[in-house]
C-alpha cells in the first residue's frame, strides 16, 4: 500500500497498484483514525513533526502514516506497517 501525503492539508490518499482506495483528512498533526477499505477495516496513523525532527528525509517520511489491517488484536497487531512507500504531494 502506497500513501500521498498533502502535510499542509492533513491529508493522506491511499492506494494499491496505482488504484487510489481512500483519502482520509486529520483535524490534528498527530491522530488516529480507522476506515473501511474493501471490506476489511484500517487503522490509520497520521503522525506530522517537522523534517527537522528526523536524522533525514527517509526517516521523516517513514513516520508521516501507518496503516494497520484491524483484526485480532496480538503484541504483533501494530507490528506490520502496511505502507511500503509514502510521498509528499506537490
Amino acid at each position: 500500500m502506497k500513501a500521498k501525503v498533502n502535510p499542509f492539508y492533513r491529508s493522506v490518499s491511499l492506494s494499491v497498484d496505482n488504484q487510489e482506495l481512500a483519502e482520509i483528512f486529520f483535524d490534528y498533526t498527530d491522530e488516529w483514525g480507522s476506515r473501511e477499505i474493501g471490506g476489511k477495516m484500517y487503522d490509520i496513523h497520521f503522525h506530522y513533526e517537522p523534517l527537522e525532527s528526523f536524522r533525514n528525509r527517509q526517516a521523516w517520511l517513514d513516520s508521516l502514516v501507518s496503516v494497520y489491517l484491524v483484526g485480532d488484536w496480538s503484541e504483533e497487531y501494530y507490528s506490520r506497517n502496511l505502507i511500503t512507500e509514502v510521498k509528499i504531494e506537490q
